[in-house]
């Protein structure tokens, strides 16, 4: 029987939906963590990044360090240490501590870069409206002719931190607690229960850049374990010429067992990235990263959308997948994983071995690389949306999804429109949940595109994600470009968490878009400073009432898109909060309520629409729920699209409690007349897409959509 590992290191991710890795230690051997009331709840583990996403990843796949094991995240999570400030590092931190806290966790140590906390903090305060484990926040400041920096420790192991700044010294690397007291390099900061922040000793800033690496030492073993994050080829470069490679050589054999690579595959291919890799010989690299970039994560959200493709190809068709080009592999030492997630368990004899179970592991070599007919450098092309006929061998594409995770042959290929038709728009959902995504459901995100102009109403956590998932990469950065606004109704997280990661990955050349929110929307993406980097243009901030009042700047954004106005209207909900509506020299009308109670002024404001998307959190019974929190009940939203009377209401911002149709709905739907489809009502879900010629289609299949996720349910039962 094999022995127990010391420790475990799993690397998850969900590149298909735009979810960076992370990697999760586990410390198996040693003391288990304990509440304040002394309930012990399990190993320690430690994160080691938070992208924007992962936490709703890692409600997916509670499980995924094993059955036996503990959830994930566990209450006997003790820190998580990021490398950067931009989403794809941080992302996801305040999505985190809200999972952590309704899991109840308790406390937690969180490491970055210099600040770090100010927009944590401003997010805590400010977007998040509910409570936190405590969390004690250390900004790494590099300070002149000091040693590697010493961020973490306990009894367990160490974890030391690299910038390759060249006054970094190395010496004593196999004992970094050792030799003479290293000076306080670190800022802090404390979240509590409620959300405010006093800081705590905080020192002149001092130089700080990306943190490279970080070096885990297991106390019980002495051995090492690298986490390499550089972005591009210059800081592999730097991070090669710093004293910390130097020092991982001189260690001996043996002692770093592993290096774990979280740069993308085109920056890992460069020459400079490889000297990095060839200099320390005798440990194993991987990348954290899939060779195809189309692990799927969300499978919950997925199944439900494969499944209702049966139903309707065009309104729900299937994510984007991946076609990898033949060829030979490039050179170089790096193995690449394949799957979700895989694990690495390390021995008390110093062995370090991929664990079965894991989705697979594969050599750099062994994997399809470049040919003259594939794509540059031999990376995978992604077409936009193509048809499930069409897709290659990958594991990510279409039809082997559909397989694994309804469990059976694939479903007939169905027609598909490519587009807006002219002079109709066609809405996209990208997310259709409230407050923390769940398994099914995602933020708030919904993207309004016609012939010539297009608009993402809402952006919470996860919505760039969810268009990677629906339209490929590059056609992800295409829709990112072509907006002309960003249209954000209220402060809340699940509405512009989101914001960062649209605006970091427009292309170079997109021109400036137009953001239109509350004032916290503009104040949450300045406490982010350089870090959001946004690409092209950047943005243009206009508050509600400032818009409109300014014929000026719509005229700008919007000439040649033939929207003739763009009409915020105040709505009941928190302080700042908006619907809008949507007018077209065509002659269609899309109107939106944001979150609200019901509200006349609305009403009135969005008569006549073609399409009413309005927000249904709750079912009638739960309607003092509805009252507190200032959100519409069913009932309560059919009786405005009733007021309204709109062509095709879409009801949407569900509860988590209702993953698929809530029971009140799936009653109107299949009832006798006076039901939905009567009424001109259908329910949205996820990477749904609503098209302005079919308006007239989608009450009917409601009624399908819901009959087919009740048999799937039952099948589910039986099973």
């Amino acid at each position: 029987m094999a022995s127990k590992p010391c420790a475990r290191l799993c690397v998850i991710r969900a590149e298909g939906d735009g979810v960076d890795p992370v990697l999760v230690v586990q410390v198996e051997k040693g003391s288990w963590c304990k509440l304040n009331h002394g309930t012990a709840v399990g190993p320690p583990q430690y994160l080691f990044g938070a992208p924007e996403g992962l936490s709703r990843l890692m409600l997916t796949h509670r499980r995924i360090l094993g059955e036996g094991g503990p959830p994930l995240p566990s209450p006997s999570l003790k820190a998580v240490f990021v490398s950067g400030l931009e989403p794809e590092h941080a992302g996801g931190l305040v999505g985190l501590f809200l999972r952590l806290k309704a899991d109840g966790h308790e406390k937690l140590h969180l490491f970055g870069p210099r600040g770090i906390t100010d927009p944590m903090v401003f997010s805590c305060e400010n977007i998040a409206r509910w409570g936190h484990p405590h969390v004690l926040v250390t900004e790494h400041n590099l300070g002149d002719c000091c040693r590697g920096t010493l961020a973490y420790s306990d009894n367990l192991l160490s974890v030391l931190v690299s910038t390759a700044d060249p006054s970094e010294r190395w010496d004593g690397l196999d004992d970094p607690e050792s030799g003479p007291p290293r000076p306080d390099l670190s800022n802090f900061a404390r979240v509590g229960d409620t959300p405010v922040c006093s800081s705590r000793g905080r020192q002149d800033p001092g130089p700080s850049g990306p943190i490279l690496a970080h070096c885990l030492r297991l106390k019980r073993t002495g051995m090492v374990a690298v986490v390499v994050d550089c972005g591009t080829e210059a800081e592999a470069i730097r991070l090669r010429g710093g004293g910390l490679w130097a020092a991982l050589a001189a260690m001996g054999e043996g002692k770093v067992r592993l290096v774990l690579h979280r740069a993308r595959w085109e920056v890992v291919e460069t020459a400079g990235y490889r000297e990095l890799v060839r200099a320390l010989p005798g440990a194993r690299h991987v990348s954290m990263r899939s060779r195809g970039g189309t692990e799927f994560g969300f499978t919950g959200s997925l199944g439900t959308l494969l499944r209702l493709g049966e139903v309707d190809g065009t309104a729900f068709g299937p994510p984007a997948a991946s076609a990898v080009k033949e060829g030979s592999a490039p050179e170089g030492a790096v193995e690449a994983l394949g799957g979700r997630f895989s694990a690495f368990a390390l021995h008390d004899d110093g062995t370090c071995e991929l664990e079965p179970g894991g989705e697979g592991c594969t050599k750099a070599e062994e994997v399809p690389g470049p040919s003259t007919a594939g794509g540059r450098d031999g990376r995978v092309e992604r077409a936009e949306r193509p048809a499930v006929a069409e897709v290659g061998g990958n594991r990510g594409a279409a039809a082997i999804l559909r397989d694994s995770i309804l469990g059976r042959g694939p479903a007939p290929k169905r027609p598909r429109v490519a587009g807006p038709i002219e002079g109709l728009p066609s809405v996209t959902f990208l997310g259709t949940g409230c407050a923390e995504p769940s398994k099914y459901r995602g933020s708030t995100g919904i993207l309004v595109e016609w012939a010539h102009g297009s608009v993402l109403l809402d952006c919470g956590e996860g919505a760039w994600g969810q268009m990677v998932r629906l339209f490929g990469e590059e056609g992800a950065r295409k829709r990112a470009s072509r907006l002309a606004c960003v249209w954000v109704s209220h402060k809340h997280a699940d509405h512009l968490l989101g914001l960062a990661s649209l605006l970091r990955n427009r292309p170079v050349e997109a021109p400036r878009v137009l953001l239109v929110g509350p004032h916290v929307a503009n104040r949450y993406l300045r406490s982010l400073g350089a870090a959001l980097g946004t690409r092209g243009g950047g943005y243009l901030f206009k508050h509600h009432t400032h818009l409109a009042r300014d014929a000026r700047t719509f005229s700008d954004f919007f000439r040649g898109t033939g929207l003739e106005s763009l009409t915020s209207v105040p709505v009941v909900h928190c302080k700042d909060a908006w619907a809008c509506v949507l007018r077209h020299r065509d002659g269609w009308k899309v109107s939106f309520s944001g979150d609200t109670r019901p509200c006349d002024e609305f009403v009135v404001a969005s008569r006549g629409s073609d399409l009413l998307i309005h927000e249904a959190t709750f079912e009638s019974k739960y309607s003092a729920h509805a009252h507190k929190k200032r959100h519409c009940t069913i009932s309560e939203a059919l009786r405005v699209s009733d007021e309204v009377g709109a062509g095709l209401t879409v009801l949407t911002h569900f509860s988590q409690r209702y993953p698929r149709v809530p029971d009140e709905l799936h009653e109107a739907v299949t009832g006798s007349p006076g039901g939905l489809e009567a009424r001109r009502v259908c329910v949205a879900f996820d990477g749904m897409k609503v098209e302005g010629n079919r308006l007239g289609e989608y009450t009917e299949m409601a009624r399908r959509v819901s009959e087919a996720l009740r048999e799937a349910e039952a099948e589910g039962n039986k099973e």
